[in-house]
């Protein structure tokens, strides 16, 4: 949805991501990714608690998104 007047230059706490979620099996967590919806950089999370913590902290960050994966977890 587009705002008349406004866009992303105009708006630099505009992120725009494809999350996808997805189990091994049944009784396994859920496992996420975060992409920049151009497609540039791709984030894995081990678990939701692993994205929400991401995702809490790049709405806290006042100057720039946080950049690489998460502290805890592996490397995606």
């Amino acid at each position: 949805m587009t705002h008349p007047g406004r866009n992303r230059e105009q708006a630099p706490e505009y992120r725009a991501f494809v999350l996808r979620l997805w189990r091994e099996h049944p009784d396994t967590p859920w496992r996420c990714s975060l992409q920049a919806a151009d497609g540039a950089e791709r984030l894995g999370f081990a678990d939701l608690e692993q994205l929400l913590a991401y995702l809490l902290r790049l709405a806290d960050d006042d100057t720039s998104a946080p950049r690489g994966p998460p502290t805890t977890g592996p490397p995606w």
